[in-house]
């Protein structure tokens, strides 16, 4: 069987459950058709791996060690270790991954281990290194749908569900798709918009164990995002609105767009990695562009930033002092009234 693929039905109707008859004057046929459908195969094992990164920075003249653990990076970071030969590992087995773990159908050779040049937030490069660390195996898996309780069974399902989504994933790279969590995807074009936001209509689909057998229930889903556009305009909407400027405020504001992934737009410099270097994965790249919101920072003429090195020495400068000095080599209009306290 194919690594990008599972365990399709032969009928892909929806299950006709039969025919119910009620009770009552003229007894009438009622059809009950679910969406659910009957998983023919699963693998006969399955065997976890941790997937642990690490990296060395150097710091007041001293070696530490850090790893990332944001999803993002944790996709990225995977991504980046199938580039650096894990492909071909995973080849000739069924696998399946949520980036923390990695689930096959085969023991894999060894303890793999890659090390590669990865860039880090703020565009540094270090040497990332990705080991499998063998967990558990899992045995007798149909067995176990049919016998165990569903709480013992969390290795199981998510492994499961993982291989299930990788064709899913496969079509999410294509910009198609927009993916939620672990198994719920969503189009970027079946949207409708409304009151600021866009409804994205989409499913999700989801590995159960049933009475007679192992089940796929796949369900329509619908979920609320923010339309593209720029955070400026949004704060200038916002602000120039007094209904919502008294409803929602900076506070408010705050709290809608924490977690939301941000695009930068502008074309940044990087002194350490030139643009004739080849290396595609700098800070202008699609990865290095995107960002995740945590919080606005203070006005222009307050927030300041300091060097990353002699630091104590430094008395920092701020936003508006930065972009005065023509530090850049395009152009930015300030808008004066976000200089105010």
């Amino acid at each position: 069987m194919p690594s990008d693929q599972l365990w399709y039905p032969e009928n892909r109707q929806p299950n006709n459950l039969g025919t119910v008859r009620t009770s009552g004057r003229g007894e009438e046929s009622t059809c009950i058709i679910a969406n659910y459908v009957r998983v023919t195969a699963v693998p006969d094992k399955l065997v976890v791996y941790k997937i642990k990164n690490s990296f060395v920075i150097e710091k007041a003249g001293k070696d530490i060690q850090r790893s990332l653990n944001r999803p993002k990076e944790l996709k990225h970071i995977f991504l980046a270790a199938q580039g650096a030969g894990l492909h071909s590992l995973l080849a000739s087995t069924i696998w399946g991954t949520d980036f923390q773990h990695l689930w096959t159908s085969s023991e894999l050779t060894g303890q793999p281990s890659y090390t590669f040049t990865y860039v880090v937030d703020g565009g540094k490069s270090v040497s990332m290194c990705v080991t499998l660390e063998h967990d558990q195996t899992l045995t007798g898996i149909n067995d176990a749908l049919q016998r165990d309780e569903i709480q013992d069974l969390t290795q199981h399902l998510e492994g499961l569900n993982s291989i299930l989504a990788r064709p899913i994933l496969n079509q999410s790279a294509t910009g198609a798709l927009t993916q939620l969590g672990a198994n719920r995807f969503f189009l970027n074009d079946g949207f409708k918009d409304m009151l600021g936001l866009r409804a994205l209509r989409g499913y999700f689909t989801s590995v159960r164990p049933g009475m007679s057998g192992t089940l796929l229930n796949v369900s329509t889903a619908t979920t609320a995002f923010f339309p593209c556009c720029r955070v400026s305009d949004m704060l200038y909407f916002i602000g120039r609105n007094e209904d919502l400027r008294r409803e929602v405020g900076r506070a408010g504001l705050e709290r809608m767009l924490k977690g939301v992934s941000l695009r930068v737009a502008y074309k940044r410099t990087n002194p350490k990695k030139g643009e004739n270097t080849g290396d595609t994965d700098t800070i202008n790249s699609e990865k290095g562009r995107t960002k995740t919101f945590k919080q606005f920072g203070r006005a222009i003429n307050i927030q300041k930033f300091y060097r990353y090195k002699d630091a104590s020495d430094d008395r920092g400068r701020t936003v508006l002092e930065y972009f005065e000095a023509g530090k850049i080599s395009y152009h930015i209009s300030i808008n004066q009234p976000l200089t105010q306290r």
